[in-house]
């Protein structure tokens, strides 16, 4: 069974890019809703859509962060054929074209599962300062971490060599971090591709993969450039 991590596309000419129009805060407005169904009358306040964006099916928001894109309707449904864990949530909102034209999009939402990360065989690090080039160093963490409190208490910040379990229930679903990852199984991917979703950067995961030295955009910049012969 594959697994791919699903991030927005490095592709500035077809990169989705909104900005939120309210001071609504994202986080502590819809907080409350992970454990309860959010009421039929919520509705996220407004998203414009940026100026050299192109209106994609996976859009991304400062405001609300690469783990919590604005998805389209047509994401939404073919998302929704598969399983997931049950703090997912998708909240209504409206992205606003460049000529004022009103498009329904959903913010998807989801409390990162903490159960996921095989804590047994992944190696975690922590910052060491910089290296002789002057770019940042890293060192494992000597004590092995049992949990992710563990890590974060130990000052680890990122996966050296990041391990999930082989029992995980859910088609895709937000691992919790360091790395925070949204991932996906092989046939998941594979419906939206057949679905032709736009906007997205489809990374397949190794057990054993580097999040330290290499990054999600980093390893998304890789994909991309391989699979393309004029980008970047």
């Amino acid at each position: 069974m594959q697994w791919y991590i699903l991030t927005g596309t490095t592709d500035l000419n077809v990169r989705g890019k909104a900005t939120n129009q309210s001071n609504f805060n994202f986080l502590l407005d819809t907080a409350k809703y992970f454990y309860e169904p959010p009421p039929q009358s919520l509705t996220v306040p407004s998203f414009q859509l940026h100026h050299h964006a192109k209106l994609t099916d996976l859009v991304q928001s400062l405001i609300t962060g690469y783990l919590h894109p604005l998805i389209s309707k047509k994401l939404l449904d073919c998302l929704s054929r598969f399983k997931t864990v049950p703090t997912s949530r998708f909240f209504p909102t409206t992205l606003i074209g460049k000529k004022g034209e009103e498009y329904p999009y959903y913010i998807y939402v989801q409390h990162a599962d903490f159960n996921i990360t095989d804590y047994d065989r992944s190696i975690f690090s922590k910052p060491a300062g910089l290296d002789e080039n002057y770019q940042p160093a890293y060192e494992d963490l000597t004590i092995k971490a049992s949990n992710l409190r563990d890590v974060l208490d130990k000052g680890g910040c990122g996966a050296r060599a990041l391990f999930i379990k082989n029992n995980i229930e859910w088609d895709f679903f937000v691992l919790a971090g360091p790395p925070f990852l949204w991932m996906a199984r092989d046939y998941v991917v594979q419906a939206l591709q057949e679905a032709e979703v736009t906007g997205f950067c489809f990374i397949p995961f190794q057990q054993g993969d580097d999040f330290v030295y290499e990054g999600i955009v980093r390893k998304a910049l890789r994909i991309e450039q391989a699979n393309s012969d004029g980008f970047p």
